[in-house]
């Protein structure tokens, strides 16, 4: 059975993810599109009541993907409706390794679509792949022929670890400044985190520490600090 646009707004709607989980943008569904399904794909979506419904950017692909249901549906996440996930490269890895390995897997460092204003975060997104029921998905090969889409999640970084960590207290008791890097190189390019934005500090301590989750690390860096 497939699940109506309702029927999803109402189930994210009673997780109460701006209450229990900050930095969540919301929780969405990605659909697989082929070329030949394209043009009748945005005609039903129109038809159920998004006229102005596409998927975007334009261009001619050998697949696509379309975000058609996000929720909360606010503001931010409106903006993403119909963006083409796949077209970019450091999500389309994350999609390919979850269809592949049959797992949930986390982006790289993106931008996300919902920023626009003056609050810009780094953004990374989890993807969690969807198979048909009626299709074998034992082999790479079959997961990616029974593959329909993914369950995923655009996260905002400051907002998702400051909900995690006491920021505050971690300064103002032990001076403790924390880092989270995509890769080893420690650069500005690769920076998810800061809990001391732009502060130039003279290091008395470091602790860096490497967690992994499904072949996606994250290089966190502690450093206690006077400042200079």
């Amino acid at each position: 059975k497939d699940v109506t646009r309702e029927e999803w707004a109402k189930f994210i709607y009673n997780l109460y993810l701006d209450k229990y989980m900050p930095g969540v943008l919301g929780i969405g569904f990605s659909k697989i599109i082929t070329p030949e399904e394209l043009s009748s794909h945005i005609e039903e979506v129109r038809n159920e009541g998004l006229t102005d419904y596409s998927v975007w950017p334009k261009g001619k692909r050998e697949l696509y993907s379309s975000i058609v249901y996000l929720e909360p549906g606010n503001v931010r996440n409106k903006r993403a409706i119909g963006y083409d996930m796949y077209s970019e490269p450091i999500r389309r890895k994350a999609m390919q390794n979850a269809i592949d390995n049959n797992q949930a897997s986390i982006s790289g460092k993106v931008l996300l679509v919902q920023e626009f204003d003056s609050d810009i975060q780094p953004g990374v997104l989890m993807y969690l792949p969807v198979y048909r029921n009626d299709l074998p998905s034992e082999t790479v090969e079959e997961r990616r022929n029974a593959a329909i889409g993914w369950i995923y999640s655009p996260y905002r970084m400051r907002d998702l670890i400051n909900s995690i960590i006491d920021e505050e207290q971690m300064l103002d008791e032990k001076n403790i400044r924390l880092e989270i890097f995509d890769d080893t190189s420690y650069s500005e390019a690769s920076l998810l985190y800061d809990s001391n934005p732009g502060v130039k500090a003279k290091n008395l301590f470091l602790l860096t520490l490497e967690v992994n989750y499904n072949n996606r690390s994250w290089y966190l860096r502690f450093s206690q600090s006077g400042v200079s």
